[in-house]
């Protein structure tokens, strides 16, 4: 068998569906993840403040205008639907001008210490590569 045909993993963006009070609003937001296993332990996702939807036609535009302050990690009343498990988080506007690798959108993991961290990342892997849920994740990550 040819090993490493695919080649590496490199990442993966997920979509997920944006709601303002529990209404859908007809948008979707993709945010890229390193690790796709990521997605599961999501806390919230950040965009940048040159992000299309402060900026463009978007219907969202006015909520988030009305919510930046320069400078400052500004919550929104708009959360994020994970299309793979139905998880709901906060979107957040960053007080960061650029985030790595150039992403306008990325997927934030709440941590708790440095070994719950790593224990999260192997058991998040192992339960992805297996194919099984990682619900009790979510667990770790209320504060």
């Amino acid at each position: 068998m040819q090993a490493n045909w695919i080649g590496a993993c490199t990442g993966c963006y997920f979509d997920f569906e944006l709601k303002v009070n529990g209404e859908k609003v007809g948008e979707k937001l993709a945010a890229y993840a390193f690790f796709p296993e990521a997605v599961y332990g999501a806390s919230h996702l950040s965009i940048l403040p040159s992000h299309r939807l402060l900026h463009s036609d978007s219907k969202l535009r006015h909520l988030f205008q009305e919510q930046f302050v320069s400078d400052t990690d500004c919550q929104t009343p708009v959360t994020a639907v994970n299309l793979l498990n139905g998880q709901e988080i906060p979107l957040i506007i960053s007080a960061k001008e650029e985030f790595k690798d150039r992403l306008d959108t990325v997927i934030g993991k709440a941590y708790v210490s440095a070994s719950i961290c790593s224990d999260q990342v192997m058991y998040s892997r192992l339960f992805y590569l297996l194919g099984l849920s990682v619900n009790f994740l979510d667990d770790l990550y209320h504060f």
